[in-house]
């Protein structure tokens, strides 16, 4: 949805405890944090762009499209599809610590029981 090419970062989803529910023993989140850098804030900013029209276009409502709260003020979209059970984070790093900038992404899962048998250790 982003419809920029340049390098993504490859740590892949991980799965932790749901802490959100009150009787969560056997309930999980996955979280999958990536970017996408290499490119220039001008692309960067059209991915931005591109993600604003096609977020709901594919279902997911953004609920915020503004600022973050830091100093650098990078532009920021929070999104959800409820019928996915999914949210979205995604921050524009015009200038991040490493000097390159980026689109960063966070994608976090509604809280899930795993299917008997599955050993999250192993499986996601």
């Amino acid at each position: 949805m982003i419809g920029v090419k340049g390098k993504v970062t490859q740590p892949g989803p991980g799965l932790a405890k749901c802490d959100d529910e009150p009787d969560a023993k056997d309930l999980y989140i996955m979280n999958h944090p990536w970017s996408v850098y290499g490119v220039s804030n001008d692309i960067l900013k059209q991915g931005m762009e591109n993600l604003r029209k096609s977020l709901p276009e594919r279902g997911w409502k953004i609920l915020k499209d503004g600022e973050t709260k830091s100093v650098a003020r990078d532009p920021e979209i929070l999104a959800e599809n409820k019928k996915l059970r999914y949210a979205a984070h995604i921050v524009w790093m015009r200038t991040s610590a490493s000097g390159r900038p980026m689109i960063n992404v966070t994608v976090v899962s509604g809280c899930f029981r795993a299917p008997a048998g599955t050993d999250i250790n192993k499986e996601y």
